[in-house]
């Protein structure tokens, strides 16, 4: 899931087409993600940090997840210390 990897998960890039579908107001976000979620993708463990804000914000497996940023969390609107959190516990899963 890091950045070594230059092949987007396809959960990932139905999850920022709906993001962005989102930011535009456009209704296309919700087709998105129904298409999204028809695909199956790891859950978020229950004991994630943040994880009711991660599903809060869109994000509903850990492949939609896949190289995000700070600035992208903190944008979607979990706080900076939260994005690192939930960066630093992506970072534990790929171990």
């Amino acid at each position: 899931m890091g950045n070594e990897s230059m092949i987007l998960h396809h959960r990932r890039v139905l999850t920022m087409q709906a993001l962005v579908a989102d930011e535009e107001e456009s209704e296309l976000g919700g087709v998105y993600r129904k298409v999204r979620d028809d695909i199956s993708g790891t859950p978020i463990p229950d004991d994630f940090p943040r994880r009711a804000d991660l599903i809060t914000a869109g994000y509903a497996a850990v492949e939609d997840l896949q190289d995000v940023t700070e600035a992208e969390l903190a944008g979607r609107g979990l706080s900076r210390r939260a994005a690192r959190a939930v960066l630093t516990a992506l970072a534990a899963l790929e171990t």
